[in-house]
């Protein structure tokens, strides 16, 4: 109950999750870059936890961890944009991915599951080290404090 597995958030790997889940294992789900990706790891937490619950075992242990990338996205389209835009995608894509995040674990169906012990995913903001140097070393970490992250 200690350990986390640490799973890419392939299709594949977005599918282990939901197995992983089902079997009571928790999950860091690494390297994801998209809202759209994120949602489907989301559904897939809460199928895997449905599956758990529906066999009759205590979901209250399982911790899933969505580790949504930060720097990279920056780092991959700055030099395609304008000046007025670098540096700053990451940020709006990760603020967007928050919202998404808040609206699922806020959500009536998600609610059911917590009333029979399910946790919410954990986002986590990885990558938030600079990749350029001419942006402030905290640029991520500063744009992006929040709840539940």
């Amino acid at each position: 109950k200690n350990a986390m597995i640490k799973v890419p958030a392939t299709d594949e790997g977005i599918e282990a999750l939901e197995t992983l889940v089902s079997d009571g294992i928790s999950v860091n789900l690494t390297l994801l870059f998209s809202r759209a990706q994120t949602l489907k790891a989301y559904a897939a937490y809460a199928r895997g936890i449905a599956k758990r619950l529906e066999a009759g075992h205590d979901v209250s242990h399982i911790q899933v961890v969505a580790s949504f990338f930060i720097s990279r996205v920056d780092a991959a389209l700055d030099a395609t944009l304008p000046d007025h835009l670098k540096g700053k995608i990451a940020i709006a894509l990760a603020k967007a991915a928050y919202q998404d995040w808040a609206q699922y674990f806020g959500s009536s169906e998600f609610a059911a599951l917590t009333e029979k012990g399910a946790n919410r995913v954990q986002l986590l903001w990885a990558s938030t080290g600079v990749k350029n140097p001419a942006y402030p070393d905290t640029l991520y970490v500063d744009s992006l404090i929040g709840a539940h992250t």
